[in-house]
């Protein structure tokens, strides 16, 4: 709470992200507790985060049975921080990733076992996804609003930028599928208020905000003509990070998977 150190949170790796249960970095039971090897990525924080909630593998046979969650400390042998990913947009989350040789993790140091770590980490994510998809709706507040007032103090053909329809239509449109987007927001994140299950709703928070996000802040940009790419006005940085977003907590295809699967049965006949 002091700030003093910084967390972080370690699921995905190289060569899993998506598919949570196919990770790959392991831990082997020694005496007084775990020796871990293996590579994270995609961390936000990585590049500063003193200790890391990590999720591994202890019996790859098992798949998601297996999988168990440690505290790593960073500041501990066989710790090796990797460097920061220059992403679009994204410099200031210091994402990147480390790599454990022969890290010795005490028995003390296990946050969760093999059966209830993964699904600590599913549950965690629909929260994840939920902020990813309130986050979106700022964004767009934030480019509506720019747009608007520029729109209003800028005359062309005798008469403001909104009074002309085309224009003032195409800002309409953002505004309701902003409306939609947080309405959805505040739905899921009811739902996790309150302990519900949230999988369903917090899926098509997300899916919404990754769809609708990056165009309507182009709408943005182009009802301010040229002015829309000026960086004073920060909506550029506002398209990168909407960019962001669609991968972050999972992508928009993965929300895809999360409600073809629900379809049955949240909308399907009633038995």
């Amino acid at each position: 709470m002091s700030g003093a150190l910084f967390g972080a949170t370690a699921l995905s790796e190289p060569g899993a992200g998506s598919d949570f249960s196919s990770i790959r970095t392991s831990a082997q039971k020694v005496e007084g507790g775990w020796r871990l090897n293996g590579e994270k990525g995609w961390i936000t924080n990585a590049g500063i985060a003193d200790l890391f909630i990590t999720y591994v593998q202890t019996d790859a046979s098992a798949g998601w049975r297996g999988i168990a969650c440690f505290l790593v400390d960073a500041r501990r042998e066989g710790f090796a921080r990797g460097e920061a990913y220059a992403l679009m947009g994204a410099h200031a989350i210091g994402a990147g990733g480390f790599a454990l040789r022969d890290y010795f993790a005490p028995d003390d140091d296990m946050l969760a076992p093999p059966g209830e770590a993964f699904k600590l980490a599913m549950k965690g994510v629909n929260g994840a996804r939920v902020y990813v998809a309130a986050m979106c709706a700022g964004l767009l507040a934030s480019a509506l609003e720019t747009a608007l007032g520029y729109a209003a103090g800028r005359e062309a053909f005798g008469k403001s930028l909104l009074e002309h329809q085309g224009l003032n239509w195409s800002l309409g449109d953002v505004a309701n599928d902003l409306e939609a987007l947080r309405g959805l927001v505040a739905h899921a994140g009811g739902l996790i208020d309150r302990g519900e299950d949230a999988v369903m709703a917090a899926a098509h928070a997300k899916k919404f905000a990754g769809r609708v996000t990056l165009p309507r802040l182009a709408d943005c940009v182009q009802a301010m003509g040229a002015a829309g790419l000026r960086e004073e006005y920060g909506l550029h940085r506002h398209i990168a990070y909407a960019k962001l977003g669609a991968y972050t907590d999972g992508s928009t295809e993965m929300m895809n998977e999360r409600i073809g699967a629900g379809l049955l049965k949240s909308y399907g006949p009633a038995k």
